[in-house]
């Protein structure tokens, strides 16, 4: 295995890893709490 091929493997193994741990989060059922927001949404 050529430097090449040996940092694409690296590269592979990496997303890899990335994506597991994304995807094992749960996803947020509502918006993180900011305690100083610098704009409100208005309704119109």
């Amino acid at each position: 295995m050529d430097l090449r091929q040996h940092g694409i493997a690296i590269k592979i193994a990496i997303d890899t890893a990335t994506t597991v741990r994304v995807v094992e989060r749960p996803t947020p059922s509502v918006p993180p709490v900011v305690r100083r927001p610098k704009w409100q949404p208005t309704s119109r």
